[in-house]
């Protein structure tokens, strides 16, 4: 048996050591290759392999994915898949499976982290404390508590159901929307549903937990933003073309979106000239939610879903 593995250039060596510390536990002949590597080199990785790991999953050329004559699943490590070309893989007929939302509370964790770094001011706190110059300082006057203020949570799946209840133990007043009513959820933790209009028009803070895909594509834009708070929060740890590039920064800089928080942007790397990023109220994080305990988690996910794979067994969260 002979399992792939696509990973990328700028991850560390840490994580890749681990990924294929993780695969090894497959007994099985391991291959891997980089997305950045040529045409060649990926056929070759891939050609006799009867699965394959998408540590991230990114789009793979046509002729690579028409060489994968032997594979039983292409595992992706994460739960998003919008920059992989499902589609194409499915036409081919290959099986096509996520985590399941196994990194879900770290990304959670991490929507919290920017929405406290925004509401303490951490940005101005911080260099006040490595330069020494206390002057100036606010002394409060332009921070807040969680406590009291409406989160709007865009969708409450996996990660923006444990953003929820996150957001009650700070005492926050949680609303959500999304597609599907989650009832048992509402009663068991004393939130609200309501419709999208009322989310945005509701919210002292709105954090998006959405699949980017073509119904989601910059589902947040000028008529969206017009109709939210003045001073409104905006947190998003999903996808970047979720809200409209060009709304976002008219907003962010007329003052309707009082603060920022991002951990995903219209350009990975990002470009430290942007001007959204460079505003005085952004707070970000370089798509960096998960942690060693979620990386974990997930590739034990995976690894137990291509063992099911290669003995012909159920395949658990195909999409």
């Amino acid at each position: 048996m002979q399992v792939a593995y696509f990973g990328i250039k700028r991850h560390p060596e840490s994580l890749k050591n681990l990924i294929l510390e993780k695969l090894q536990e497959l007994n099985c002949e391991i291959t891997n290759c980089l997305y950045e590597d040529s045409l060649d080199s990926q056929i070759k990785a891939v050609e006799k392999a009867d699965a394959v790991l998408l540590a991230p999953a990114r789009h793979i050329r046509k002729e690579v994915l028409e060489s994968m004559k032997k594979v039983k699943l292409l595992q992706i490590w994460s739960s998003g898949f919008d920059k992989f070309n499902l589609l194409e893989a499915k036409n081919l007929g290959l099986k096509v499976a996520n985590n399941g939302g196994h990194n879900s509370i770290a990304v959670a964790e991490q929507t919290l982290l920017l929405l406290l770094a925004i509401y303490k001011n951490l940005n101005d706190g911080q260099q006040r404390v490595k330069s020494g110059i206390w002057e100036g300082n606010s002394h409060g006057m332009d921070n807040y508590t969680l406590q009291g203020k409406t989160i709007g949570i865009y969708g409450l799946g996996n990660i923006g159901s444990k953003v929820a209840k996150l957001c009650l133990a700070f005492g926050m007043d949680v609303i959500y929307h999304d597609i599907e009513r989650k009832k048992d959820f509402e009663e068991n933790n004393k939130i609200k549903y309501v419709s999208k209009n009322q989310l945005l028009s509701n919210s002292d803070v709105i954090s998006l937990h959405l699949h980017l895909n073509n119904h989601t594509k910059a589902i947040l834009g000028e008529d969206e933003i017009s109709i939210m708070k003045d001073k409104v929060v905006i947190i998003n740890v999903s996808r970047a073309d979720l809200i409209d590039r060009s709304a976002l920064e008219l907003n962010l800089f007329n003052g309707k979106i009082h603060a920022l928080g991002l951990d995903v942007y219209y350009e990975e790397p990002n470009n430290y000239q942007d001007p959204i990023i460079n505003h005085k109220n952004f707070v970000g994080t370089p798509h960096s939610s998960c942690t060693i305990d979620t990386h974990i988690s997930a590739l034990n996910a995976c690894i137990k879903n291509i063992r099911a794979a290669l003995n012909g067994l159920e395949i658990d969260y195909l999409i």
